[in-house]
Order: C-alpha cells, then sequence, then structure tokens
C-alpha cells in the first residue's frame, strides 16, 4: 500500500514536471522568436540611422548657399522697394 502511494505521488511529480519543462520549451521558443524580432527592428534602425546621416551631411553642404541665396534676394527686394 505504501509503495503504491509513493507511485502515485512519483507519477504526480513526474506530470507535473513535465508540464514545466513543456512551458519552458514554449517559453524559449517565444523568445526566440521575439529576439529575431527585435533583431530585424535593430537592422532596420541602424539602415534608417545611416539614411538620416546623409540626408544630415547634404543639408549641411547646402544650408550656407540657401542663405547666401536667401539674403542676396531679401536684400535685392529691399533695394527694389525703397
Amino acid at each position: 500500500m505504501l509503495a503504491t502511494r509513493a507511485n502515485d505521488k512519483l507519477q504526480g511529480t513526474m506530470a507535473t514536471i513535465q508540464i514545466g519543462i513543456t512551458e519552458l520549451q514554449s517559453q524559449s521558443r517565444q523568445a526566440c522568436l521575439d529576439t529575431d524580432q527585435l533583431l530585424q527592428v535593430t537592422t532596420q534602425g541602424h539602415k534608417d540611422a545611416t539614411t538620416i546621416k546623409i540626408l544630415t551631411q547634404v543639408a549641411t553642404m547646402f544650408l550656407p548657399a540657401t542663405l547666401m541665396a536667401v539674403s542676396a534676394m531679401l536684400q535685392a527686394m529691399v533695394s527694389i522697394y525703397h
């Protein structure tokens, strides 16, 4: 009778362990999927940062010329109306 009770407890413990293992495997798969998605977001963010750097460099090159052109245009408009 004691052996039967011990066997029943052992089977219950084994079932609980198996459920725990299954849940851990599921969580591990989900963590792997999350990691892949984060990698994709990070990669896209890096590409976007590179694009922004290029646009910043182009804007920095053209900004002084634009300011000079606007200044010259404003001076011409002031001289015309005065």
